[in-house]
């Protein structure tokens, strides 16, 4: 973040023994991110020099210590606390001129706090105009699980304190509520600290706007291979006259694969193409290669990674500083979806950025969106439910595996229904896995399965509540991986959950190590009794 000014012209160039032309193309891979800024030319600007740097060496130091600083803001505080039931608000209303909130503390408790998290929304007014809807979770930047990160606006601590140092100034007066959305009752501790400020023209009234694609699908048309299924989704899309200050992502993925491909997209001022273009969603907020490690830096935060490469929630986060980008008529903030295979996923987008009065936006509150059920596991988005006679195998629910692990595999080019499967490897010999799915009603059913063949698949047996329905089904194929359709003998089966088990019984001699399995999908065609 350490600026490098210059008056006529600027050329990055990097140095690198170890980047070597092998066959035509440099490797290892060399990966960048610049943000540059273009004045007016008739701002005079001092170009960056050694001479520059020393001069500045304190003034350097000085900031990078205040940046990793909490921020001690003194000042008036006002607090409310309350039990709040279903629908009720806390509200803390300053009616002061001349001034801006400084902080607001926040401590919500409830039986079920994930979705309390989500349920509950902050929301703020200026002068009589309302400028932040937001979750409370997705606000201060930890989803709707406690994370703990610490940056120049947000931090999170492991008790669960929710801390807030954006710089709000106000006219007149300031609204500010804590809204209980849920169905269940909320305990609400909020604190607000104030600080003077000069009202001037050049002042901006703080927003932050909050809307999740829910269970949205990965690809735009299933009929598409990987680079060609992406689209945008649109963070927000103001009109009017303002600082873009960046913007947060909570992200819950449903199968092990790598969800955040996708580009950001900016476009200031109705310009055709973006000013703002990226090389993907990891590289936008501050890391490379999908990694799930956390992290939280004064303007970039990971609290948690745990969905990066397998079903659960992501949370990633960018402020802007010098790369706040101004807008005089308008901003549009998109980004890609793009995920590494088609499935859904639940992806919830924050944005926040400083405004004059009199603007318009395309994100407007939204209350059914926050009453959603927050999801926690791949089966809150994907149910294992028998529909139209078919049940893909990475949707079945997993109840027990004795040994081994199990997770959805994604291939575009086996043949697999939804290009996945559920994968079981490393299983040993008598190794059991047990899995569930829901049958809309009573039958007699025809039973098939598609299962995955390839080198190193085991032999099972297969189990259809609790009733052996194949002996020894042997998954080795000696090239490749492929998708072969398995009559189960037909059955009479309720209505309900019932239990799919497979059992490892060894493997073929000529087989590699792996005892492997893979469901693609089951299919019941129920038969005519009469």
């Amino acid at each position: 973040y350490l600026p490098i000014p210059y008056s006529k012209h600027c050329k990055v160039t990097i140095e690198c023994d170890s980047v070597k032309l092998v066959n035509g193309r440099w490797r290892p891979s060399l990966y960048y991110n610049i943000n540059y800024r273009t004045y007016k030319n008739d701002l005079n600007v001092e170009s960056f020099s050694q001479e520059v740097l020393e001069r500045a060496k304190q003034e350097i130091e000085k900031t990078a210590q205040d940046l990793l600083m909490a921020k001690e803001n003194e000042g008036p505080i006002k607090s409310e606390s309350k039990l709040l039931a279903p629908s009720e608000n806390i509200l803390i209303r300053i009616s002061e001129n001349q001034k801006a909130i400084s902080k607001i503390s926040l401590k919500i408790d409830a039986k079920n706090l994930n979705q309390a998290l989500r349920s509950t929304v902050l929301a703020i007014s200026f002068d009589g105009s309302q400028t932040v809807w937001v979750p409370v979770g997705d606000f201060f930047g930890t989803g709707y699980q406690i994370h703990p990160s610490k940056t120049l606006y947000t931090q999170v601590n492991s008790e669960g304190l929710l801390s807030s140092s954006w710089i709000m100034p106000f006219k007149d007066s300031a609204i500010i509520q804590v809204i209980n959305h849920g169905i269940q009752d909320v305990d609400v501790n909020l604190q607000i600290t104030t600080k003077d400020y000069k009202w001037k023209k050049s002042s901006m009234y703080f927003g932050a706007s909050w809307h999740e694609y829910y269970q949205i699908n990965t690809s735009k048309n299933d009929s598409l291979d990987n680079h060609k299924w992406h689209y945008d989704v649109n963070f927000i899309d103001i009109q009017g006259q303002g600082v873009y200050m960046g913007d947060a992502i909570t992200v819950f993925n449903t199968v092990d694969a790598w969800w955040g491909e996708g580009d950001e997209k900016i476009y200031v001022d109705g310009e055709y193409f973006p000013s703002s273009i990226g090389t993907g969603t990891e590289d936008y907020y501050g890391y490379a290669w999908c990694r799930p490690e956390k992290f939280s830096h004064p303007f970039i935060a990971q609290p948690t990674g745990a969905g990066n490469f397998h079903p659960g929630m992501s949370v990633n986060m960018r402020y802007r500083s010098l790369d706040a980008i101004p807008f005089n008529s308008g901003i549009k903030s998109d980004i890609e979806m793009w995920h590494w295979v088609k499935t859904k996923v639940n992806y919830a987008m924050t944005s926040f950025w400083y405004v004059f009065s009199g603007f318009e936006s395309n994100i407007l509150p939204d209350i059914d969106a926050v009453m959603n059920p927050v999801a926690l596991a791949r089966t809150d988005i994907y149910k294992p439910i028998v529909e139209d006679g078919k049940v893909e195998g990475e949707h079945l629910e997993v109840i027990l595996v004795s040994n081994g692990e199990v997770s959805t595999q994604g291939l575009s080019d086996v043949g697999w229904s939804g290009d996945s499967q559920l994968w079981w490897r490393f299983g040993k010999e008598d190794s059991e896995l047990y899995t569930k799915f829901i049958l809309p009603e009573d039958g007699k059913y025809k039973v098939s399965a598609s299962l995955t063949k390839a080198v190193d698949y085991g032999i099972v047996r297969i189990e259809l509540n609790a009733i052996t329905i194949a002996t020894n089904f042997n998954g080795y194929a000696p090239e490749g991986v492929i998708s072969v359709k398995t009559a189960l003998g037909t059955h009479v089966l309720s209505k309900g959950e019932n239990i799919f088990k497979i059992i490892i019984q060894g493997k073929d001699n000529k087989a590699a190590e792996g005892n492997m399995f893979g469901i693609d999908m089951l299919e019941f065609e129920k038969l005519d009794v009469n």
